[in-house]
């Protein structure tokens, strides 16, 4: 009945008022209950504000501790690295970067070299042995920044055996040689050079030979490029001698990251019958004109040694050893030191152009034929790739179509 309902109604309103007597009654009371609702709110979120700070703070914390203890267990796992190289293994190694540095980076590589190693490990005499063995194998110039000052300490120049005394086969000068610096200091009154007679045969060849080599290195060199050139007599005999050509060449460009080097050493075996003007057949006390022999033919045998080093953004080394055995460079016909010393300087100058020219045919063939032989000749769907742009460019626009 409508009675009924409104008692029910009234009981509920009731039962709301005796549970919030503010709900249905002032206003105001009911305003402050809300604003007190939103103040617990605010300090809640202001507590959330507090405390995130303080989480994030002691995760960080956390994390730096843990890193700490990373590198702490890092440190003493490096501590408990047992080293089981010997140090006669370890010099071995630090010998075999040395020997093999690229032209004009010894000093670099042993800069490198001497920071990795015990500075005990290579001592100075040590360390004079292995540069000493290096510049042998390199023909190196040391002494002074040009080539016409400097010396070549090689096994051919070296005094009576000795390991720093050097001798300019051009001036006779002797030179007290540093090798781990490559240095070279002139000795003065030095031992004099143990030669014939200037007049001889061999002794004129050898200087026919020197002014020809000379002149022939001076042409052929690039610029910037350091040139030395020796000729050394290292034989002599009754049936002839043996005589040494160095030429040698090197451009560093450390700035722009390449250096390189090229090293020609040619063994002249020279007969006995080169005419001199002037010679003398002991048959009197006059000379009555050039003494003759019997052997009339000079052989020469040489090696061209090549190093380069190009370093930008990689490390690339390129090495080439070309030997050329005994060929017969002369005959009777013309038997005088210069005639001599034109045909051998004509017979290593075709050489070292023969192995350029290789050289340059190799780099010119290099992306036809190197390259493939590197690579598939065909893709893997074993068809070709069409690289016709239009065509490509036709078929995504038939595909936006679709």
């Amino acid at each position: 009945s409508p009675l009924e309902e409104e008692e029910e109604t009234g009981g509920d309103d009731g039962e709301a008022g005796l549970n919030n007597p503010n709900s249905d009654g002032d206003p105001i009371l009911a305003a402050a209950d809300a604003t007190a609702d939103d103040a617990d709110a605010s300090a809640a979120a202001a507590r959330t504000l507090e405390v995130e700070p303080l989480a994030a703070a002691a995760a960080a914390t956390a994390s730096t501790t843990s890193a700490a203890a990373d590198e702490d267990e890092a440190e003493e796992e490096d501590e408990g690295y047992e080293d089981t190289a010997t140090p006669e293994e370890k010099l071995t190694i630090a010998q075999y970067f040395l020997l093999n540095a690229p032209p004009g980076q010894f000093d670099l590589v042993l800069k490198e070299v001497r920071a990795l190693l015990p500075s005990s490990l290579i001592d100075e005499a040590r360390l004079q042995g292995i540069a000493r063995a290096y510049n042998h194998a390199n023909y190196r110039m040391v002494g002074a920044s040009s080539g016409d000052d400097a010396v070549l300490a090689c096994a051919e120049g070296a005094v009576d055996g000795r390991a720093t005394l050097y001798r300019d086969a051009a001036t006779g000068r002797a030179f007290e040689v540093d090798h781990a610096r490559g240095t070279a200091k002139p000795v003065e009154g030095g031992p004099a050079e143990t030669t014939a007679d200037d007049a001889s045969p061999l002794d004129a060849l050898r200087r026919a030979l020197e002014a020809r080599v000379r002149r022939y290195a001076e042409a052929a060199k690039a610029d910037e490029a350091r040139v030395a050139t020796a000729v050394y007599v290292t034989e002599r005999a009754a049936a002839g001698g043996t005589l040494v050509i160095v030429v040698r060449g090197e451009r560093v460009n450390l700035r722009n990251f390449w250096s390189g080097d090229w090293v020609s050493v040619w063994t002249v075996r020279a007969p006995p019958g080169l005419v001199v003007p002037g010679g003398d057949d002991d048959t009197n006390d006059e000379p009555d004109g050039p003494t003759t022999t019997t052997l009339t033919t000079t052989t020469v045998a040489g090696t061209i040694k090549l190093r380069a080093h190009y370093f930008e953004n990689g490390n690339v080394h390129l090495q080439t050893d070309k030997a050329h055995p005994a060929a017969t460079v002369s005959s009777a016909t013309d038997r005088s030191p210069d005639a001599v010393a034109d045909a051998v300087v004509a017979h290593l100058a075709a050489a070292e152009d023969a192995l350029q020219a290789g050289l340059e045919s190799m780099y010119a063939d290099m992306s036809e034929e190197t390259f493939k032989a590197m690579r598939r000749v065909l893709p893997i769907t074993r068809t070709k790739m069409n690289w016709n742009l239009s065509e490509h460019a036709l078929s995504r626009h038939v595909s936006s179509l679709a």
